[in-house]
């Protein structure tokens, strides 16, 4: 005599396709927060690659016995800005004449020039209607020269002469540290809370809150 199969346990179709329907929900809801994160993660990676760059031209200067321009300047790439790195041929700020080597030219001359040793371009971290735009405070062009004996001047352009003090360019008091602020734009708009990079004049470049 036969026994009887016993019933295999399982899903019904209905029960299937209540529990995609619930999946497919959740994944919904949760779609724009876990994009929102990923555009957030974006922005800290470029302040974070500011900070690299900063250092870098830092340890540079010193490693290699000349001195180094950070190059900031805010117009390029749509209005979000660009950072260079320029080697000079002393080991003096006022022993290079940066402008014939090519600091302060038209955005875009650091890939084919010699002297240009690194640069961060906003545009390639912007993706959909985010982008992001690296800022100097006080606001304006700003070149910051680092020599191996670890002395840091500034100027705003080629054309002024390098300066130690703790007035930027334009006179403020930047009170012994320039900012660079990240800011995530959405749109256009900024959105979120900008993050920050301080640059203390003979310190190390990091990151604040």
């Amino acid at each position: 005599m036969r026994g009887t199969r016993r019933a295999q346990a399982g899903f019904t179709l209905l029960e299937l396709v209540v529990v995609v329907a619930i999946v497919g929900v959740v994944a919904g809801l949760a779609a724009p927060q876990i994009g929102d994160a990923l555009a957030d993660n974006k922005a800290a990676r470029l302040q974070l690659d500011v900070v690299r760059l900063a250092r870098q031209a830092r340890a540079r200067s010193a490693g290699q016995g000349r001195a180094h321009v950070l190059y900031f300047i805010p117009t390029p790439n749509n209005g979000l800005g660009q950072m260079e790195i320029w080697q000079g041929v002393s080991n003096r700020c006022n022993g290079t004449d940066w402008g014939a080597l090519g600091v302060g030219g038209a955005p875009g001359a650091c890939a084919a020039n010699a002297f240009c040793w690194d640069a961060i371009n906003p545009l390639q971290y912007g993706s959909g209607s985010n982008t992001y735009r690296i800022g100097s405070v006080p606001a304006g062009p700003l070149q910051i020269c680092f020599e191996p004996d670890g002395r840091t001047l500034h100027r705003g352009t080629s054309a002024q002469v390098w300066s130690a003090t703790n007035l930027s360019p334009s006179g403020a008091n930047i009170a012994g540290a320039f900012t660079f602020n990240v800011t995530r734009l959405v749109a256009g708009s900024p959105h979120g809370v900008a993050r920050r990079v301080l640059l203390p004049l003979g310190g190390d470049p990091r990151v604040i809150r």
